[in-house]
């Protein structure tokens, strides 16, 4: 059974497809099943991944695997969030520490602080960005931020 050798890339960097030989045999990733054929980097939150060529039948059955590892699979930029437009700035708090910020309320690209009252009525799209230096991979990962007015309209009645 010939399948492909471990291997490193950088998340996002595109499928990578899955040959074998002999051909017809089942690969799965995780317990899953692979029915494309493809791995798809992007979609991995870890970064050791033992991708498994399945091969045969029961007492036939043949197994190999191989390692992908993704550089940036644990890049985290945190969740969405909804703030109201009297909140305090704050730090927002990436994963791995070192990289930078970019969105309309951020005020600071390296310590990540932000400032609601930039991005009032409007989604900000946070993006984080981490530099990976050994493998040169640079990896972002998004958030969504939402701040609503506070302001109150009076509605008089004649």
């Amino acid at each position: 059974m010939i399948i492909p050798s471990d291997t490193t890339v950088c998340k996002g960097s595109g499928p990578i497809s899955l040959i074998a030989n002999p051909a017809t045999g089942n690969w799965s990733w995780n317990g899953n099943l692979i029915s494309t054929g493809i791995f798809n980097t992007s979609l991995t939150n870890q970064v050791q991944n033992y991708l498994v060529y399945t091969f045969g039948i029961l007492t036939c059955e043949v197994r190999d695997s191989f390692l992908v590892t993704v550089i940036g699979a644990n890049i985290n930029a945190g969740n969405d969030t909804v703030l109201c437009s009297n909140s305090s700035p704050f730090y927002l708090n990436g994963v791995p520490t070192s990289g930078v910020w970019s969105g309309a309320g951020v005020v600071d690209s390296l310590t990540g602080y932000y400032d609601p009252s930039l991005t009032i009525n409007s989604p900000d799209v946070v993006v984080y960005t981490y530099f990976e230096p050994i493998s040169g991979c640079i990896v972002p990962d998004t958030m969504l931020v939402t701040v609503f007015s506070t302001y109150r309209r009076r509605i008089h009645y004649a």
